[in-house]
């Protein structure tokens, strides 16, 4: 059976409504509907396009994913945020190629949306690369996932 999918992406950390809640006070409507089907999982699966694998996809194997912020020039507070929900180490180890597990973190790409989605930080996230692969290699990861 599918697992239910869907692909809120991530914008800079001081767009509204997606993120700066002084400027908004809440997240954007999409963010709020998506966040009550979160609230029910065990398992999230972030794709960032902002960690690329040349040939094949790359899953973050850390216990416990650091944040990283992989932007440059923004206020101070945007540096403060610290979203580290536990990693999905075990997944990560377990995949078959084209996927390869390293430890690394949760970039922007990744942190950005799910600071919404699952914002007590309480599900572990699996971070996933986006890739150079082939298309037919990437739908065929996509289909194993």
């Amino acid at each position: 059976m599918p697992w239910p999918t869907n692909w809120p992406a991530c914008s800079p950390p001081t767009v509204p409504p997606c993120w700066n809640r002084s400027a908004t006070g809440k997240p954007g409507p999409l963010y709020t509907s998506l966040s009550g089907e979160t609230r029910a999982k065990n398992l999230l699966i972030a794709v960032s396009s902002h960690w690329a694998g040349r040939d094949g996809f790359l899953l973050d194997s850390s216990p416990f994913p650091a944040t990283i912020y992989d932007y440059y020039g923004f206020p101070e507070d945007y540096y403060r945020v610290r979203y580290q929900p536990p990693g999905a180490p075990e997944m990560a180890t377990a995949a078959n190629p084209p996927a390869r597990a390293t430890p690394r973190g949760l970039d922007h790409g990744h942190w950005v949306p799910l600071v919404f989605l699952a914002p007590a930080g309480d599900i572990p996230v699996l971070g996933v690369s986006s890739s150079t692969a082939d298309p037919q290699v990437q739908r065929r990861f996509g289909a194993e996932l």
